[in-house]
């Protein structure tokens, strides 16, 4: 258990990840320019807390429980809570030096707007589309259940 950020700790190994041209368009549309590298750091297991809030990426392959890949989370811009499933987790050096904790993940759309006295509906979508985001707008996992 590594801790990247405060409270918050890379599960398992980490591993080179050679981008595809989706995930580098997502990454390319986070950062408003054309990243300088196609290989990141990456990790498809986190903590958030020492109590326990578990994300395991998608291309985690052995993921025991539930789902446990949906997350909540609040994005720097005005369209507030959004929900998404994360593919894995990956860092990137800045030319100042510093680390970028980031999430590669699929967007779910909701039905209708987000009310947190209900439960979440889905829109059923055959393309998800790819986001990158800050890890540190994930607030806490989600159960997602797809019928």
């Amino acid at each position: 258990m590594l801790e990247i950020s405060k409270n918050v700790y890379a599960l398992g190994a980490f591993y080179n990840r050679t981008l595809g041209a989706e995930e580098y368009a997502a990454f390319q549309r986070y950062l408003g320019l054309a990243p300088c590298t196609v290989v990141v750091r990456a990790f498809n297991r986190l903590q958030i807390g020492l109590s326990g809030c578990y994300v395991y990426g998608l291309d985690y392959k052995r993921m025991l429980k539930r789902n446990c890949a949906a997350v909540k989370y609040l994005p720097q811009h005005p369209n507030g809570v959004q929900f998404a499933l994360v593919q894995y987790f990956f860092q990137v050096s800045t030319n100042a030096g510093d680390v970028l904790n980031l999430v590669m993940a699929k967007t779910l759309k909701l039905q209708r707007d987000y009310d947190n006295t209900t439960h979440i509906y889905v829109m059923e979508s055959h393309h998800q589309e790819l986001i990158t985001f800050p890890l540190r707008d994930v607030c806490c996992n989600c159960i997602f259940s797809n019928y």
